[in-house]
């Protein structure tokens, strides 16, 4: 028997703190996918209307520097979240997401989950609090990353 995405959400530790209600909201947002490797979820600038719970498989958050091309940020797996420009104006990628290994995701529709979002505000809060670590993790790989570079001398 296959389980509703609500029921996927008990086994991601994203989701660990909301309660059964607000996973029943949110499962309605989301469906499975499955993406081939080398093949890309975003691409910096453009629209982001989704984000991802990474279920198997794994991706690369990159970025662009001139005159260093695509430089990894972080290699994300199993259970780990992906995108947060869904709620953050204006909506844009802020990072390119490859997938490295064949990815079973589950994908939200940001639009959906911002509607959600707005019409109950305990909600809305909660997601907001854990979207915001998963971008303080970001800005964290994004600067040791920096780090490394221009700490060799690549400046």
């Amino acid at each position: 028997m296959m389980k509703k995405i609500s029921d996927l959400l008990n086994d991601c530790v994203f989701f660990s703190h909301f309660p059964q209600e607000y996973l029943n909201l949110i499962g309605g947002c989301g469906k499975n996918r499955v993406v081939k490797a080398d093949q890309y979820l975003a691409h910096e600038g453009d629209a982001a209307q989704a984000f991802y719970v990474l279920k198997k498989g794994r991706v690369a958050i990159e970025t662009h520097m001139q005159g260093h091309g695509a430089l990894l940020v972080e290699t994300l797996g199993a259970g780990e979240i992906i995108g947060w420009s869904w709620l953050v104006e204006p909506f844009k990628w802020k990072f390119d997401v490859r997938v490295l290994e064949q990815a079973h995701l589950i994908e939200f529709d940001g639009g959906c989950l911002r509607k959600k979002a707005e019409n109950n505000p305990e909600l809305g809060y909660l997601l907001m609090k854990k979207i915001a670590l998963v971008i303080a993790g970001r800005l964290s790989a994004t600067r040791l990353q920096l780090i490394d570079i221009y700490g060799k001398g690549g400046h």
